[in-house]
């Protein structure tokens, strides 16, 4: 039961740290390619599509590819807004990644108090369901 907990953590672990990578990933990408261009106005949704990384295109079926540019479009139209209101909001996406990786140690750590925390509740339960001699 106790090595169950802890394989059930670790599965958890590595499916939560994968997430959060892949997430950290495009966010990386998604301020390199903001800051490149010099800002939310100056991109150009073409060159967006051009300029995803190889790994992310394999992913991305080939109907949705041909609706991306319309969907970037979109995108850039609700950020050049929020960009005329928030003028920091183009250099707030720098900080995403970083906030991303706090997040994941924090929740880390939780996952792994309520491990312990069920860990020890279940040696407790042993110890008083264990028959004692006399």
């Amino acid at each position: 039961m106790i090595a169950a907990i802890w394989i059930v953590f670790a599965v958890l672990l590595a499916v939560w740290t994968a997430a959060v990578w892949l997430a950290s990933a495009v966010t990386n990408w998604a301020a390199d390619a903001l800051q490149a261009a010099g800002g939310i106005g100056a991109i150009r949704v073409p060159e967006v599509v051009a300029l995803l990384p190889a790994w992310l295109r394999d992913w991305i079926p080939g109907d949705l590819l041909e609706l991306l540019p319309g969907i970037l479009a979109s995108i850039q139209q609700a950020a050049q807004s929020i960009e005329s209101v928030l003028p920091w909001a183009g250099t707030a996406i720098g900080w995403l990644a970083p906030i991303l990786w706090v997040t994941w140690a924090l929740v880390t750590l939780a996952m792994l108090v309520v491990t312990l925390v069920i860990h020890v509740a279940v040696r407790r339960s042993r110890r008083v369901a264990a028959p004692t001699a006399v």
